[in-house]
């Protein structure tokens, strides 16, 4: 399945998560909450009604995937959510936070991409474009990740997600 492009924009997340990381111990407040939801709807519609968003236990986030012929699409419309873009090229210059995300989700390999927030930040989002084996499959998923956060205080995160996602 092709999908076409509508060239939606959105507000980064990156300023709302910076904002919580400094403010209230890395807790959003009630307004950026929904803001932050919003914005993970709007991450969902622009990439596409077409794909199937699932709940991935494993990593607590949200689960998709694709055929190969979608992935430039799909990895420019990421890109206009997440202000950095980790790969084998470029990951050891990354901030500790990035490293240990990409470290649990199993390290990045040629043509996976770690999408972040400010990854300087406590929790970050990630938005993991991994090509499977076979190569005619493509999975992205939008994880939050927290370094120095209790699980308790990645709660509202995590729940973030599931809310935007429709989880």
């Amino acid at each position: 399945m092709q999908i076409q492009d509508h060239n939606k924009t959105s507000i980064p997340l990156a300023s709302l998560f910076f904002r919580a990381s400094i403010n209230s111990g890395g807790q959003l407040n009630e307004h950026d909450a929904k803001e932050v939801e919003a914005i993970f709807s709007e991450l969902r519609d622009a990439i596409g009604d077409e794909f199937k968003w699932e709940w991935d236990g494993r990593f607590n986030g949200a689960l998709t995937q694709f055929d190969k012929s979608n992935a430039p699409l799909i990895l420019s419309r990421l890109s206009q959510f997440f202000m950095h873009d980790w790969t084998v090229t470029n990951i050891e210059n990354a901030p500790e936070a990035v490293l240990i995300a990409a470290d649990f989700l199993g390290g990045l390999r040629p043509g996976q991409h770690l999408l972040t927030t400010a990854p300087d930040a406590d929790p970050i989002h990630v938005a993991a474009f991994w090509p499977w084996g076979n190569g005619a499959t493509i999975s992205v998923r939008i994880i939050p990740f927290g370094v120095e956060i209790s699980p308790g205080q990645m709660a509202p995160f995590i729940a973030d997600v599931r809310t935007g996602f429709n989880l």
